[in-house]
């Protein structure tokens, strides 16, 4: 079996250009700028609900747990820019190499419950929408199980990716506890990766299409169905 760290060097790439979104102040840009315009449109929406409206609910409980976990993620990115983000992972060599998984454990941490957690906002906001007893919500009680399940499974897998911990970046460290994220075995190191976003991706459209029956319901009033899609809009902001 190939051990996904003899793959490294392989390909011979190392003359090719660095991408421009390689650069340290490209990739500090875009995660800071995105983070800025998350936490302003989150921390609005919270002090709405808890200020304002003094109406808050599981949703919001769910954003801010999604703000923090963005925050994590986002600082581990930035950090990681510092230990060779960008870079060619050769070019690292063996210290520097293990440096930057470091780095990547806490994104990779991070990502899984930050999806999930971001999910789980908007749908437990969708209860607030359906009736009881109505198809939409059983179908959004549905999905708040399973998103619930689906991140503290990738989230385990990728916070505890071998035993111990610290072989996911200590090459010295040798064990045979090793799984998904963990695997130095290449095709289910990739798999692991494909799994999740494949199903964050199928949720996203899915937690996206569970409320449109809401709005296209006959009979609704014009100014009750923008009301309806002023409150996801803001819900997905």
């Amino acid at each position: 079996m190939v051990n996904i760290v003899e793959l490294l060097g392989k390909a011979d790439n190392l003359r090719d250009p660095a991408p421009a979104l390689n650069s340290r102040p490209a990739v500090l840009g875009m995660v800071i700028s995105f983070l800025i315009l998350a936490w302003i449109c989150g921390s609005y929406r919270l002090y709405v609900r808890y200020f304002v409206l003094r109406c808050p609910g599981w949703d919001d409980y769910f954003v801010m747990l999604s703000m923090l976990t963005s925050l994590l993620l986002s600082a581990a990115t930035c950090a990681a820019t510092n230990y060779g983000l960008g870079k060619h992972f050769i070019s690292l060599g063996i210290m520097g190499i293990q440096d930057f998984i470091r780095a990547f454990y806490i994104c990779n941490g991070a990502y899984p419950m930050a999806t999930a957690l971001i999910k789980l906002a908007l749908l437990f906001q969708y209860l607030r929408m359906f009736e009881p007893a109505t198809k939409s919500r059983h179908v959004t009680v549905f999905f708040i199980v399973f998103t619930a399940v689906w991140g503290l499974a990738y989230s385990f897998l990728a916070w505890v990716p071998c035993v111990p911990v610290s072989a996911f970046w200590d090459f010295f460290s040798i064990t045979d506890a090793r799984w998904a994220f963990g695997s130095r075995d290449p095709e289910v190191f990739a798999r692991s990766f494909e799994s999740h976003v494949g199903i964050n991706v199928a949720l996203d459209l899915i937690v996206f299409a569970i409320p449109i029956p809401l709005f296209l319901r006959a009979g609704l009033l014009t100014k009750t169905r923008w009301g309806l899609l002023g409150l996801f809009i803001m819900g997905v902001l």
